[in-house]
């Protein structure tokens, strides 16, 4: 079972509360994307594709002909994405807290489109000051409280450019013309109070 993290996230901040319960009954597999925590660095820009394509090679290295994605927010694009490029290696699917399309209202097409500007500027400033505007503008909210720490040094590895792109590829993502041909057993999972992800 691969679990597909969400966006500016990595995939232990997303899944930690579920890697106990879930390994119990399955072999789980939790990778970091592109540019989030310590996934691949790579100087062209962050695709869905190649996060789909990523899963598969993690796969082929760990010896896994067939498995179950589940994805949550961005996470589930790239499970859907996985299925629709190697149909033949996905035998199942979650998807949490996620869409067919993320940029249906304008406001969010706005938002989303925003984020390549952001991601070439973000790149322009020096990995230091990056660094140091983060610990500046977390470090009064999670002193002294370890799992908040813990929680903003995850986030801390991103790399703030290729997170940004990756807002820009989700905004782009749509599944709308194939998602009806998912023949597997899939599972929806609604989170009705996620302020992120409007469940609309």
């Amino acid at each position: 079972m691969f679990l597909l993290h969400g966006w500016m996230a990595t995939a232990d901040l997303n899944w930690f509360t579920a890697y106990e319960s879930v390994g119990r009954h399955f072999r789980v597999v939790a990778m970091d994307h592109r540019g989030h925590g310590r996934g691949i660095r790579q100087r062209r820009p962050f695709g869905i594709n190649d996060c789909a394509d990523d899963v598969v090679a993690v796969a082929d290295a760990l010896g896994i002909e067939r498995f179950v994605t589940v994805g949550y927010s961005m996470g589930g694009a790239i499970a859907q994405t996985t299925w629709h490029r190697h149909p033949e290696r996905v035998s199942g699917m979650v998807l949490c807290a996620t869409s067919r399309s993320f940029g249906r209202r304008a406001t969010d097409r706005v938002l989303f489109a925003s984020m390549l500007g952001l991601s070439v500027a973000a790149r322009l400033v020096p990995n230091n000051v990056r660094r140091q505007a983060f610990d500046r503008a977390t470090s009064s909210r999670v002193a002294g409280r370890p799992i908040a720490e813990w929680g903003a040094a995850e986030i801390r590895r991103n790399d703030p450019s290729v997170v940004l792109q990756a807002g820009w590829s989700i905004g782009r993502f749509t599944s709308h013309k194939w998602i009806k041909d998912i023949d597997i057993p899939t599972a929806v999972v609604l989170t009705t109070l996620d302020s992120l992800v409007n469940p609309a």
